[in-house]
């Protein structure tokens, strides 16, 4: 980001109430899903290092690639 070769990761910590706005699902795995008002965000948690701080299973993309995200109100066909 500030080209000082630190990478950084953030991670969102979201707390929910499983009792209420669960979202009942149509396949048959160990997803869930849940109404967005009973999700509450928790925490953002930021991670910053330098290449020899890494770990050997810390995935970097060295650039942005909208086809990496997820699309959460789109189901794949099939």
């Amino acid at each position: 980001v500030c080209e000082d070769g630190v990478f950084w990761a953030a991670m969102w910590e979201v707390r929910v109430d499983r009792r209420h706005g669960r979202v009942k699902l149509d396949r048959r795995n160990d997803q869930w899903a849940q109404r967005a008002d009973h999700v509450h965000l928790e925490a953002l948690w930021l991670c910053g290092r330098r290449a020899e701080g890494m770990t050997g299973d810390e995935y970097v993309a060295r650039s942005w690639n909208p086809l990496h995200e997820a699309v959460p109100h789109q189901h794949p066909s099939g």
